[in-house]
């Protein structure tokens, strides 16, 4: 977003909802001439790759491979050699890790590599863009009954892509960063800044019908791994009227999506800060200066921060440009007739979701995409399909 952004398990799908989207982008080096484009469709124990043509979007279905979970969160490696696989057991209903070797195309082996049990309550593992550390957050109840959360630490063999040497880097007290142990508060890791420097994460608080969702920058040791205490740098409200805000780190911005409820319509906008984040923005988007902005019901930044998309409906996705210097978000020619879901590491490709009446095949268009210009080519029939309503696509590049 996230990039190298890693989702929270199933189970929280309701708090996704709620928070909207986060992500955080760790750019990654220009693509050498052998680098393949890979996009895996996750569904029902099982994982299809499939390799994309980066000048024409052209999808060549690889293969599929069985995986032991029937529900899980996969992550790839920086350079895709791997692929990292959690979920539950279901031969001994525990939290495990599953860490597989890719081929050439990108596919998972059959077997496994590694297979490293977790505690339960582990979610949201996301690997450091320098490939030899991964996070997780692991939350559990203690004796009395408040959730207790922490950070963990694994060590990553670049070269094999087996984990190592699991310790806790960071341990919450009941409630965390909440102003309250009563208070319903666990962190999610959002993912890490362009240099790898920093990792983001939030922090979910509510009591009651009242809350927030407050952001922190940690700051990353690059030879142990350590994190230093959080500093927020942004924050907002939950509502009780429906409304939700989605944050998205880019390499020179904070962006912030506002939806303050979900009954009127034209008074979204989006927010624009620097990348310290604070209480006021550089500048506002909302219907005044641009309408997308103010009737758009999701946003997506790509990669490079340079190009918003707002969804105003399943079947219209419209493209704008930032421009910092006009202060200004302004509208491009370009637009989708889908909703967006992905964008390829590189930011040469756009994966996009076809609306349906919700019978299979379910579609997901492969756009062109030119993040210097916002030059968006037309599909020309590239698209990857799934008889599984409920899949999930990731995208990896392996060089």
């Amino acid at each position: 977003m996230f990039l190298g952004i890693s989702p929270l398990l199933r189970s929280t799908v309701s708090l996704s909802l709620l928070l909207g989207l986060t992500r955080a982008v760790a750019q990654t080096s220009p693509a050498s001439s052998a680098a393949v484009e890979v996009a895996y469709i996750t569904s029902n124990g099982a994982v299809e790759t499939w390799n994309v043509d980066p000048q024409t979007g052209l999808p060549t279905d690889q293969g599929q491979t069985l995986v032991p979970p029937v529900y899980f969160s996969l992550v790839p490696s920086a350079d895709d050699h791997f692929v990292y696989i959690t979920g539950t057991d279901p031969a001994s209903n525990t939290e495990k890790l599953w860490v597989y070797a890719t081929g050439a195309n990108g596919v998972l082996q059959v077997k496994p590599i590694q297979k490293l049990s977790l505690p339960n309550g582990t979610s949201n593992l996301t690997i450091a863009p320098s490939g030899t550390f991964a996070y997780a957050v692991h939350a559990q109840l203690n004796s009395q009954n408040y959730e207790v959360s922490a950070i963990l630490l694994f060590h990553v063999n670049p070269t094999t892509g087996t984990l190592f040497g699991r310790t806790v880097v960071t341990k919450y007290p009941p409630g965390g960063l909440c102003n309250s142990q009563l208070d319903d508060g666990y962190p999610s890791l959002i993912g890490f800044n362009s240099k790898g420097t920093q990792l983001y994460d939030s922090w979910y608080c509510r009591f009651h019908e009242s809350g927030s969702v407050n952001y922190y920058a940690l700051q990353v040791n690059p030879s142990t791994g350590s994190l230093s205490a959080g500093t927020e740098i942004f924050s907002w409200g939950i509502s009780t009227g429906g409304g939700f805000d989605t944050v998205d780190f880019t390499p020179k911005n904070l962006i912030d999506f506002q939806v303050p409820n979900d009954y009127q319509i034209g008074i979204n906008s989006v927010n624009v800060y620097p990348p310290s984040g604070g209480t006021s923005p550089t500048f506002t988007c909302d219907a005044s200066m641009l309408e997308a902005c103010g009737y758009g019901l999701k946003m997506h930044v790509d990669p490079s921060g340079k190009f918003i998309f707002l969804e105003t409906s399943t079947d219209n996705t419209q493209e704008t440009k930032l421009n910092l210097t006009a202060k200004q978000i302004v509208s491009t020619p370009y637009y989708l007739p889908d909703t967006l879901q992905a964008f390829s590491p590189d930011d040469t490709l756009i994966y996009a979701q076809s609306p349906n009446n919700g019978n299979p095949p379910f579609i997901y268009p492969v756009y062109t995409f030119d993040s210097v210009t916002g030059a968006l080519g037309t599909t020309n029939g590239a698209q990857i399909y799934t008889q599984q309503p409920f899949s999930t696509l990731v995208s990896a590049l392996r060089k």
